[in-house]
């Protein structure tokens, strides 16, 4: 792992800040919060005092721990972005060789929520293995939890990888398949029927707003996403849902910023 050093970093950060008009920062690196380390030590001390304009930053679910979350709070984090992947313990451990279980989900998940960091956490849909209820399951993982936004992503398997292998040794995919241009459409996969791609498609519309609703409105929304066709109306409540998430809550921008809301 190569890191610029914190000086370094915060140095970019003020040049920018000195020329255009800056309200959030967001580091997209996957490792950028991997331990609690002195690197991690120096940044929460530096940024703080130097910068002090909220963030949000990529974390693995499976590294947190409080000693890494009261950095991260010190340093003045406002959101995390995760990907748990698959709801299925099953799917995490044997197909993503993710080692991760449902019970160290459950309990780092809400960590978050203890150090008043707001969570966005992505769920791929369409995975080898995984089941309708395991799909649904993201949904019931998510109000335990009390993840902030709930995402959504289809498996889009890329040629020369272990899971494109996966997919092609256990009859996934045909030899002529192609690669889609998004991972927002629907499943890919050759074994999802008719029926499970509508509720795929709808469960990444209406998921977020099942995980943000009282109880008695999230199970009828549970109902419309397991049983009722996928609409345009869905399609647009996410739209709206997620422009507002991203812009007000996640993200922390003022109205002037407009961020793309058509995931």
């Amino acid at each position: 792992m190569r890191r610029f050093s914190v000086d370094r970093m915060i140095e970019e950060i003020l040049y920018i800040k000195s020329k255009y008009k800056l309200d959030f920062v967001k580091f997209d690196d996957d490792l950028f919060a991997l331990r609690a380390d002195e690197w991690l030590e120096e940044f929460a001390k530096k940024y703080s005092s130097k910068v002090g304009i909220p963030f949000n930053c990529l974390v693995r679910v499976d590294h947190v721990d409080d000693d890494l979350l009261k950095l991260l709070n010190q340093a003045g984090c406002y959101s995390v972005t995760t990907s748990i992947d698959s709801s299925s313990e099953w799917v995490r451990n044997e197909v993503l060789n993710r080692k991760m279980s449902n019970d160290l989900l459950i309990k780092n998940l809400n960590k978050f929520y203890q150090y008043d960091i707001k969570t966005y956490v992505n769920f791929m849909l369409g995975l080898p293995g995984a089941t309708i209820e395991d799909e649904m399951q993201s949904v019931s993982i998510a109000r335990k939890t009390n993840i902030t936004y709930l995402a959504y992503s289809f498996l889009v398997p890329f040629p020369g990888t272990k899971l494109w292998q996966y997919c092609v040794d256990n009859n996934y995919i045909n030899s002529d398949y192609k690669v889609p241009e998004t991972m927002f459409d629907e499943p890919t996969l050759k074994h999802h029927s008719t029926k499970e791609k509508r509720i795929c498609k709808n469960l990444f519309d209406l998921g977020q707003i099942a995980n943000r609703t009282n109880f008695f409105l999230s199970y009828f929304i549970l109902l419309v996403i397991k049983y009722l066709p996928n609409i345009q109306l869905y399609r647009n409540l996410k739209r709206s849902v997620r422009k507002h998430y991203m812009e007000k809550v996640i993200y922390k921008t003022d109205d002037s910023v407009v961020l793309k809301s058509d995931m």
